[in-house]
């Protein structure tokens, strides 16, 4: 009966606030004001996170006569709740918490643009955070800066966004992930890699543990006009 509203995969918290605006039930305004409430129950967020970010699961919902900004939101935040109970958040990779998996996760969903992709960028992420190496992830720095198609003087972007600049996880997440997302930050791909390069316009990447072998990939895709 309510109003319905689908949030895809990689939304924002400005992207949601948009979409829900969008069925003129409720304003920005007032979706705004909601994200800061007392009232919501964000059970995976740190006490220290004042950001949303992340946490409000894409799906589709309905708005009911009687739901309020606040109620609305809740509801995405609790589904977020039903999603994670499916997975055994105890054995996450690296000893990450909750929190943590859902910034990876949310990198995932931003960088990876086939289901066949996620597990392995899962697994560049924990490779190089082992090595306590730059995670280099351009989705961070759009996140940062506000758009796409990066120049040098962004990936130089004093942010604790930029992965470019910065070791270790971004402060929060980037992006709301998706079921899919979310379990292969759980259970990356078995490998060794640090490196992946799109190889293909269906939004394919391979990967490597070798520099000289991503280099080699670069080129390629630069040749292909795909980077």
């Amino acid at each position: 009966v309510g109003v319905p509203f689908t949030i895809p995969e990689g939304f924002t918290v400005s992207q949601i606030v948009d979409r829900i605006a969008a069925t003129k039930e409720f304003s920005k305004a007032e979706l705004r004001k909601a994200l800061d409430s007392k009232r919501l129950i964000a059970l995976y967020r740190p006490k220290t996170v004042k950001s949303l970010e992340g946490l409000l699961f894409p799906d589709t919902y309905a708005i009911e006569p009687d739901d309020t900004p606040v109620s609305v939101l809740q509801d995405m935040l609790s589904q977020l709740e039903v999603v994670l109970s499916r997975f055994d958040l105890s054995a996450a990779p690296e000893g990450l918490s909750p929190y943590q998996v859902l910034i990876v996760a949310s990198m995932i969903e931003r960088e990876a643009k086939v289901d066949g992709d996620r597990p392995k960028v899962a697994t560049v992420i924990y490779t190089r955070l082992r090595a306590h190496q730059r995670l280099e992830i351009d989705a961070t720095v759009e996140y940062a800066v506000g758009h796409r198609d990066l120049t040098a003087k962004d990936l130089g972007a004093d942010s604790p966004y930029n992965t470019y600049r910065r070791v270790g996880l971004p402060p929060t997440p980037i992006a709301s992930p998706g079921e899919a997302s979310i379990r292969a930050a759980l259970q990356p791909a078995p490998g060794d890699w640090r490196y992946y390069v799109l190889i293909s316009k269906d939004g394919q990447h391979a990967f490597t543990a070798s520099y000289t072998e991503f280099q080699k990939l670069k080129a390629e895709a630069k040749a292909k006009g795909l980077l």
